[in-house]
């Protein structure tokens, strides 16, 4: 390990102008003078772009979209809480987090309502272990530059390979953290589709549509229905006509014409059954009924929109 005056030596002299570089006749030396950071870094993108094995690849939009954020003068006090954090709730995060580093050594496992996540370097152990990647990089680094100026070498490509050697492990550790990750952005994503979905559901068109056709006068009982049971019968409503059609979300039209439609609007029960009794005893009395013609739905139709409408 170099000790502290030879790194501070490493670092002055990076600054001095070097000899002119020598090639090496080694194949296996790469110290070419004409190489370059920029030109290595191309090289290795270009390489991985254009690798078929490559499952993951970013696209860039080709329209640019500029989002305006006002200034934080120009907000109001609700704006700026909303966008800011407050000194007592910074501190409350930070000790919510100790706590959790804590669980962390402790050996326990993470809340439901938290996630280990993030939190690796709050730890002694975590932060050791980050500590001595970072270091023994850079301390790779100024040896192999150590090695060049003794030659009066300078090359990038052969800084970088030492660098590469001694990141293996945090590129390890660095996919499977993004592992996690995505487990946590799909978790996130589909508790964001399923509260979405319970809104569209409760949405306030719904309630007042079935309490509607539920104190109708088309309904068998007349019945007075609370937000709870009107959920449940909302959540039933497959079973009659309406039950589709109450679901969708277009327009408050659609509603109605389905309402209108309905088979359950189309059924004159009890009027009959008034006639067919009223024949009978016509019969046996000897008499003739005078024919009437039988109820439409038109009525109930018109009480039923005027309510709705209403």
């Amino acid at each position: 390990m170099r000790t502290q005056m030879e790194t501070n030596r490493a670092i002055t002299d990076y600054d001095e102008p070097l000899e002119k570089p020598v090639v090496s006749q080694d194949e296996n030396d790469c110290t070419e003078s004409t190489d370059s950071f920029t030109e290595f870094a191309g090289e290795s993108i270009s390489h991985y772009s254009n690798n078929p094995e490559s499952k993951h690849r970013i696209t860039f939009a080709p329209e640019l979209e500029v989002c305006e954020i006002p200034h934080r003068e120009d907000m109001t006090d609700e704006e700026y809480h909303l966008a800011f954090y407050s000194k007592n709730e910074i501190a409350f995060m930070n000790e919510e987090q100790n706590e959790t580093a804590d669980r962390i050594e402790a050996g326990k496992k993470a809340k439901k309502s938290t996630t280990y996540r993030g939190l690796e370097a709050w730890t002694q152990m975590g932060q050791h272990e980050m500590n001595q990647r970072i270091f023994s990089c850079v301390d790779s680094v100024l040896d192999e530059q150590d090695k060049q100026w003794t030659k009066g070498r300078n090359s990038t490509r052969r800084i970088a390979k030492a660098s590469k050697g001694l990141t293996k492990t945090s590129r390890k550790i660095a996919l499977e953290l993004a592992k996690q990750d995505e487990k946590e952005a799909r978790k996130v994503y589909e508790e964001h589709l399923d509260e979405h979905d319970k809104a569209a559901q409760e949405e306030p068109f719904h309630l007042p549509l079935v309490a509607v056709i539920t104190n109708s006068t088309i309904m068998k009982k007349s019945k007075k229905y609370t937000p709870d049971s009107l959920r449940s019968l909302n959540a039933s409503s497959h079973s009659m006509d309406l039950g589709l059609s109450m679901h969708s979300h277009d327009s408050c039209d659609s509603g109605l014409w389905s309402l209108s439609s309905s088979s359950i609007l189309e059924k004159p029960t009890t009027p009959k059954k008034k006639r067919k009794s009223k024949k009978k005893s016509a019969a046996r009395e000897g008499k003739a009924e005078k024919e009437t013609p039988a109820k439409t739905t038109a009525s109930r139709r018109k009480k039923i929109n005027k309510v709705m409408v209403v």
